[in-house]
């Protein structure tokens, strides 16, 4: 049976997580037994045969990757009995065009951020451009700056990648924009 929407393609991986996390939860309860991750991979491989008949079993980078999580703050994993809701202003293919990273409200929009680039950043921003509508619009011949634009939606990641090119490049506009 096709999936009506992308999201929905996902359920039955976040079913198996839960799955999986409350595993890893019950074993971690065991104050007395040291785990090892291969004791981690059992025991999920097991749980998700059991509850879903899922015969793979469960890889150990998955148990790595779900180990990421700030286990030690999960106060509890629990199913909730809500349908789920499709959020209409949501649309997956398009939201993450406008941004640097992932970090985005749902009514955040695109700024166009002015932005000027020393001689010793130059080659490097306009080989690895910051973001896809990013674009030249002056070239100082003299001091060998160039000053970009690009429309996106101002966000922490954004921030973090124009203070990584340190005094090499300078926000011309908007003024507010890396505060």
């Amino acid at each position: 049976m096709p999936h009506r929407n992308k999201t929905e393609a996902y359920m039955p991986a976040n079913k198996n997580a839960l799955i999986r996390y409350k595993t890893i939860d019950n074993c971690l309860r065991n104050k007395y037994r040291r785990w090892t991750l291969d004791d981690f991979v059992d025991a999920c491989s097991d749980a998700l045969y059991d509850m879903e008949g899922i015969v793979k079993g469960v890889s150990r980078r998955t148990i790595q990757g779900d180990f990421n999580l700030a286990l030690d703050r999960i106060v509890s994993v629990e199913p909730i009995d809500l349908p789920f809701r499709e959020n209409p202003k949501f649309h997956p293919d398009r939201f993450f065009e406008d941004l640097v990273g992932v970090t985005k409200n749902i009514n955040t929009r695109p700024t166009k951020l002015t932005f000027v680039a020393n001689r010793f950043q130059v080659n490097y921003i306009k080989t690895k451009p910051i973001h896809a509508s990013q674009q030249l619009i002056d070239e100082n011949s003299e001091t060998g700056d160039c000053t970009f634009t690009t429309n996106v939606c101002l966000n922490y990641e954004l921030y973090s990648v124009l203070m990584s090119y340190g005094n090499g490049v300078k926000v011309v506009s908007p003024r507010n924009a890396m505060q």
